[in-house]
């Protein structure tokens, strides 16, 4: 069933673009971008992310939407880091539990992780701010960092 719901999603949008003349959204499995979605076996979990969101995570090319696939018992990670006054935060660092920087986000305060273990903790820094570590059980996430008293 979930073949059949991926496959006619897909071909949904991609019609959708094709009759309006505008480009594919991206399709995305285990984190690499794939062109022939034909062959998709099974799955464990579908994102489709679209608008200023797809922009932001995958610069122009995300323009027209993302489809983000994992068949690996993983899920995709991403959201924005902002100040406790809601000022986007470029450089922070989303670092695992056992101290690797997996990401830092971009000039829009956004990050993007293709495959991260659910129930993995993660935790996002910056100098100047106090960290903050959450266990992995969604995809989005909204970060919010307060400033160190001095």
């Amino acid at each position: 069933m979930k073949h059949i719901i991926v496959f006619l999603a897909i071909t949904a949008l991609w019609a959708d673009g094709f009759s309006q003349g505008k480009p594919k959204p991206i399709v995305m499995v285990n984190g690499q971008i794939v062109k022939d979605t034909t062959t998709l076996g099974n799955f464990d979990r579908i994102d489709y992310v679209q608008g200023r969101k797809g922009v932001e995570l995958f610069g122009p090319k995300g323009a027209q939407g993302v489809i983000i696939i994992q068949a690996d018992g993983k899920i995709p990670l991403y959201g924005e880091v902002t100040s406790s006054t809601g000022k986007r935060i470029k450089g922070a660092e989303i670092i695992s539990a056992d101290g690797k920087v997996l990401a830092t986000t971009n000039d829009c305060g956004t990050f993007f992780l293709p495959c991260v273990a659910i129930g993995e903790t993660v935790t996002v820094q910056k100098k100047g701010y106090i960290g903050q570590s959450w266990v992995t059980q969604q995809s989005e996430w909204k970060v919010k960092l307060k400033r160190k008293m001095k």
